[in-house]
């Protein structure tokens, strides 16, 4: 007979018998979840829920992978529930491997899906909550940024996450974070007051100055590694109606953005009201562009900081959206044009704000546009993003954060190559293309000493040592809370997606 389980586990030995007794099948993986959870939590490739979080990942090649079946909590006690039960499931042959996603919104392939596994998609923790004083946001795992902007545009309060509506908060902060308003207020990450953390023993903790201090600095770029975030308490800011938007050029302006865009980003003077960034663009139907998305956190139109690019006697334009808006618009505004499901890319590097640099990394990037062109629809931009000092130095106050980042070596710049296309036997050309310039610009920056080591994890590419670029020290910290919080690695051999401490 069996043991006086209660109903839940007793269902749960049956199945790990069939284990033992059959071909370990993620089938009963899945049916276990379902009985777990229940049946309305698990999804399979038959029903309209399997189908809708197949099409809403921001890159196609992430959505074409098929896990088994998809399950969808609706509560941190869920979460908790699913780990407990995957954990058991796990104890013959690891034969539940799993992902974990957010919002979807990562171009790597496998990091926020699976095939022939289990993958939990937080999406229906999506709500955000407010303190008594509006000074807090309590936002749910799954939730997009465009929805938790709304909520804080209610009561004139801003936080620092993605630019785009669509982007999920989870992977946004877990990874670091980079926002309009760095210069103000740091990395995303660097403005969580509390993550709401699943463990892998299915234990629900808070990590906070205070309370699991290590667990809080670790989860500050750390990724997938130590748990599982179902909320993020998030410090808050006074926003209201700002000053933002875009201005297009001819293609032929970059190098002339650049050399203003290299003295906005190293004036000692640097205003920390204002964020920028510039990207150089190569699209299939209408050829060489050039952007400068604009933010300055008041109802001031054309502040005097971005002179050099808003004044059409220096850089002429030929287009302007430019306005006085308010954040949750500027969020669905910019993300028109990054829809969900098509083929994406993307590779990152840092370095050291050098106008001769960034004009040469131009060049190398005009050069490879004719390996590229054939790929249908295509967009292929480089984009510059400036970390100003004050940015860099945010984080030791707020409780640290894994990213290695040091503001000896600033004001930095964050290079960011993304393709968007829909031709998928474009992918092995792109991928080796992309791959080889950023080779050749690591190279470049790194001949004038100019190379920063740091990746940023939410723009890398698969390939890229995202863990090691944060250093010894700090591997070494990451190693150690794993080791503490996940003594059998269960989030680095059941969870195989992501950035890996070994």
């Amino acid at each position: 007979m069996w043991p006086a389980f209660p109903p839940t586990c007793a269902a749960l030995v049956v199945i790990l018998s069939l284990f033992s007794s059959a071909a370990a099948s993620l089938d009963y993986c899945c049916l276990a979840l379902s009985i777990a959870l229940g049946p309305n939590k698990v999804f399979y490739d038959n029903n309209s829920e399997y189908q809708r979080s197949a099409v809403t990942y921001f890159a196609q090649q992430e959505g074409e992978l098929t896990p088994s079946c998809y399950v969808k909590p609706a509560s941190s006690q869920d979460v908790s529930s699913a780990i407990k039960t995957l954990r058991l499931l796990n104890l013959i042959d690891d034969a539940c491997p799993f992902a974990v996603r957010g919002g979807g919104h990562h171009t790597v392939v496998g990091i926020a899906n699976i095939d022939s596994g289990i993958t939990i998609d937080l999406g229906n923790m999506n709500k955000t909550t407010l303190s008594s004083d509006n000074s807090l946001a309590y936002v749910g795992a799954g939730a997009r940024w465009g929805s938790v902007y709304s909520t804080l545009a209610t009561v004139g309060k801003g936080a620092l996450g993605g630019r785009i509506a669509d982007i999920g908060a989870g992977g946004f902060l877990t990874g670091g974070g980079i926002s309009y308003f760095g210069a103000a207020y740091g990395f995303g990450c660097d403005m969580v007051a509390n993550f709401e953390v699943v463990l892998s023993n299915g234990n629900i903790v808070n990590a906070n100055p205070t309370r699991n201090p290590d667990l809080f600095a670790a989860l500050k770029g750390g990724g997938n590694n130590l748990g599982i975030v179902t909320r993020f308490d998030i410090k808050t800011f006074p926003l209201a109606q700002y000053w933002g938007g875009n201005n297009f050029y001819l293609g032929n302006q970059s190098p002339a953005l650049l050399e203003a865009f290299n003295a906005f980003t190293i004036n000692p003077n640097f205003d920390n009201r204002s964020g920028i960034i510039i990207t150089t663009i190569y699209t299939s139907k209408a050829g060489y562009i050039t952007t400068v998305n604009f933010a300055y956190t008041e109802p001031v139109a054309n502040p005097p900081v971005f002179s050099n690019f808003t004044n059409a006697t220096i850089i002429p334009q030929i287009l302007s959206d430019t306005r006085i808006s308010t954040l949750p618009e500027f969020a669905v505004t910019l993300g028109v044009n990054s829809p969900d499901n098509l083929r994406q890319t993307s590779i990152t590097a840092t370095v050291k704000a050098n106008e001769h640099l960034l004009q040469q990394i131009y060049l190398l990037w005009n050069a490879t546009v004719p390996s590229v062109n054939s790929a249908q629809n295509l967009v292929y931009s480089l984009t510059f993003q400036p970390l100003p000092v004050s940015m860099l130095n945010t984080g030791p106050s707020t409780g640290g954060n894994m990213l290695g980042l040091d503001s000896s070596n600033g004001p930095l710049v964050v290079l960011t190559l993304t393709a968007q296309y829909t031709s998928s036997s474009s992918d092995a050309v792109i991928t080796a293309t992309t791959r080889a310039l950023f080779a050749a610009i690591r190279d470049l920056a790194a001949q004038s000493n100019n190379l920063i080591s740091w990746v940023y994890l939410n723009y890398a590419d698969k390939e890229q040592d995202v863990i090691n670029s944060y250093g010894v020290q700090n591997v070494a910290k990451l190693r150690a809370v794993a080791r503490k919080f996940d003594p059998t690695g269960f989030f680095q051999k059941i969870q195989p997606g992501g950035y890996k401490l070994w």
